[in-house]
């Protein structure tokens, strides 16, 4: 790359703005001036995206090779037909090479290079149905109950809490099965493993649903407090704090008024000081008063709540990790964890990737980018810094308002924050504005919901 060129490109597409031609456009002009395909990858999520980019990039090359109608892609472009008849033979005979994917495909081939690091079969096989493992993991867990003191004891505390909180059903196994289902999910998505510190792991389930709701009586009586004086305040003030956070705030006291161990709370009470409290000294001190009455609240119930059902997920899953390694298998839902414990641990270093893939990565186009959570970008990452410094380049597309995939971890943010995170390098921010698929009154009406002034 010359050095006026951008090396970092931010590309905002809205639904029908022409993504995928100017992903396939980019490609194009990177294969041109590398003369080769083996150096750049292109990471999509789903695998119709992948296959359609590279329907699209083969049409072009061949219609360029043909001398036909490129829609411009080749405006910018010498000797575009012979070098797209070059560029298409070596497609065509290194396919292997032609490097456009899922983020999950990408990941896997970065684990079958690196599974002696992870201590992994490198004949693993991904599956992507996990229940039956689950199942089978539940099971041996109730199975060794009868031989096994510590599985007995913590089937015996589960059943206690079981019988004094929940009351659903009798024999729980299906319970037991759906709660570790979920955080099995959950875990996979944000790419973290479930961890018991050992002061959880000694404490003990409370004798009584009474003694424990007493317990959090007294951190709940203490909030609802101090909530209370803080709408005090407010209203005494008549501060403009937002007619939403007041809603917010009533919803607050009167959850905290309920005597039972858990209740829902706005992200407003996670915000590290309450916007519109203009400098007064009682409000931020009670700000900063509900913040730790929160924080002992969730310690509370995390500790002497949830803390046996963490005891027990950690028991079972060994169960399922021993039997998936046992099969040689690895669940697709666990890969985003498996490649951030590859690169969060520093099991290895991204040359010695490059080593056993046998590859050298230079370009990045990534696709869909404001879906993508933590987990996958620490990868993806690891690589751009080896990059980037040494002329390569990172082009992403995506549009936080489609950020659909809160529930699997995506993170809008990040495609937010790639200027500031790779600030060294010159960055250039594209906003595709002109809608080629929907009708006029579609586009008006998108226009004025997200506009400025609504």
């Amino acid at each position: 790359m010359t050095k006026d060129q951008a090396q970092i490109i931010s590309v905002s597409a809205s639904a029908g703005s022409g993504k995928t031609y100017n992903l396939a456009k980019r490609y194009i002009e990177l294969i041109f001036a590398d003369n080769q395909i083996k150096n750049i990858v292109a990471i999509t999520f789903a695998n119709k995206a992948a296959l359609e980019m590279k329907s699209r990039v083969i049409e072009y090359l061949k219609k360029a090779a043909l001398n036909v109608d490129t829609q411009k892609i080749f405006d910018s472009l010498d000797d575009k037909q012979n070098k797209s008849i070059m560029l298409l033979e070596k497609i065509l005979n290194d396919y292997d090479d032609f490097n456009i994917s899922t983020i999950d495909s990408f990941k896997n081939n970065l684990l079958k290079a690196c599974a002696f690091n992870l201590n992994l079969s490198p004949e693993f096989t991904i599956e992507n149905k996990y229940d039956e493992y689950l199942r089978f993991a539940v099971e041996a867990f109730v199975r060794k109950a009868n031989k096994n003191a510590e599985a007995k004891k913590l089937l015996l505390d589960y059943l206690d809490q079981y019988t004094l909180f929940e009351k659903n059903s009798w024999f729980p196994k299906e319970d037991i099965f759906r709660e570790t289902k979920g955080v099995f999910s959950k875990s996979s998505n944000y790419g973290k493993d479930i961890k018991i510190t050992k002061e959880q792991g000694k404490d003990e389930p409370f004798s009584s649903a009474s003694s424990f709701n007493l317990e959090f009586r007294k951190l709940s009586d203490s909030l609802h407090d101090l909530s209370l004086s803080l709408l005090d305040r407010i209203k005494e003030l008549n501060l403009k704090v937002g007619d939403r956070f007041m809603k917010s705030l009533e919803k607050f006291i009167a959850e905290t008024n309920k005597a039972c161990h858990s209740f829902v709370f706005s992200a407003y009470f996670l915000k590290p000081e309450l916007k519109g409290a203009d400098g007064d000294d009682k409000i931020i001190s009670l700000w900063a008063s509900i913040s730790e009455e929160i924080e002992a609240l969730i310690d509370f119930n995390m500790s002497h709540y949830y803390s046996v059902y963490l005891r027990l997920y950690s028991f079972i899953i060994r169960e399922f990790n021993l039997q998936t390694k046992k099969n040689e298998l690895i669940l697709l839902a666990e890969i985003n964890r498996k490649t951030l414990l590859l690169f969060d641990t520093d099991k290895v270093q991204v040359p010695e990737v490059y080593y056993r893939l046998s590859e050298r990565y230079k370009h990045f186009l990534l696709d869909e980018f404001q879906d993508t959570n933590s987990a996958q970008w620490i990868g993806i990452r690891r690589f751009l810094e080896e990059s980037i410094p040494n002329g390569g380049s990172l082009f992403y597309v995506g549009d936080v308002k489609q950020a659909i995939y809160d529930f699997r971890g995506g993170d809008p943010r990040i495609f937010l924050n790639i200027k500031n995170e790779f600030s060294q390098y010159k960055y250039e921010e594209r906003v595709l504005i002109e809608n080629y698929r929907s009708h006029k009154a579609i586009v008006d009406f998108n226009n004025f919901v997200f506009s400025k002034s609504n």
